[in-house]
């Protein structure tokens, strides 16, 4: 079983289309599946690309088939759909299946001239479910990455030359576009502790900073400044990179914005 899957998404924005394909690590095929974006799911299609505010105007009120859902109601319904109609019975079962950790990455094309594929972004693909009642795939153990453009990040590393006392220092940035729903902010944060405290920790003294919530070069540049000899590179590139020889003597400082909410 794969842990890392490839959904590859080719919109078609003058015909209302987006092709999914899914592939593994390798680029072996898995299936496929085309969805048209039309008046026949409506509701559904506005719900999942602008989900915060479908919750927000529609929870506890009417609906046109004369029924009151509440939030978790209306979310377990976008997760139907998004799961049996938008990935479809295939591809959805090839990410449910197993118990290990999984990863999909989420290839979409670049956004600037494409309506479709920018709505497509804000699609919270982790709520999909195969009815209602069952285990989203957040729940079943699959961690959710989309980029956009034509070419998949590398994982290159990156070597720091630390001194044996020296503090490892790292910044952790997180932004959020306007109208996004970050489900998985929660499973994100339990992760990185891991991450942390059984793998870097018990090698390494660390220092953590983190930015979040209206995150700008300014405020990037600003914290890189103090923290001495610090580059980050920002652009295009889908790393950020931080290379550091403070001297500081911290341990892991948990920051009150992601570690301890």
């Amino acid at each position: 079983m794969p842990n890392l899957f490839v959904l590859d998404i080719e919109t078609h924005p003058d015909e209302n289309q987006a092709t999914l394909r899914l592939r593994d690590q390798r680029g072996e095929h898995l299936a496929a599946q085309q969805v048209k974006v039309g008046s026949d799911h409506a509701f559904e299609w506005v719900g999942l690309f602008n989900t915060r505010r479908h919750l927000e105007h529609y929870a506890g009120r009417l609906l046109a088939d004369d029924q009151i859902l509440s939030e978790k109601q209306l979310l377990e319904q976008l997760g139907v759909f998004l799961g049996r109609t938008v990935l479809g019975e295939e591809i959805f079962q090839q990410l449910y299946d197993g118990i290990q950790q999984r990863t999909l990455l989420i290839q979409l094309p670049a956004t600037e001239d494409d309506l479709l594929a920018a709505a497509f972004t804000r699609i919270p693909w982790e709520i999909a479910r195969s009815d209602i009642g069952q285990e989203t795939l957040l729940d079943h153990n699959v961690a959710i990455r989309a980029i956009t453009g034509t070419d998949l990040p590398q994982d290159n590393e990156i070597s720091l030359e630390l001194g044996p006392n020296e503090v490892l220092r790292v910044l952790l940035i997180f932004a959020e576009t306007e109208n996004s729903n970050p489900l998985a902010t929660r499973l994100e944060r339990e992760r990185l502790l891991t991450l942390f405290y059984e793998q870097i920790l018990p090698k390494r003294l660390v220092q953590i900073d983190t930015l979040c919530y209206g995150v700008t070069r300014a405020t990037i540049a600003n914290q890189a400044r103090q923290a001495k000899k610090c580059s980050v590179k920002l652009g295009n590139s889908p790393s950020l990179r931080i290379n550091s020889k403070a001297k500081s003597q911290s341990r892991l400082k948990p920051t009150k914005n992601l570690l301890n909410s």
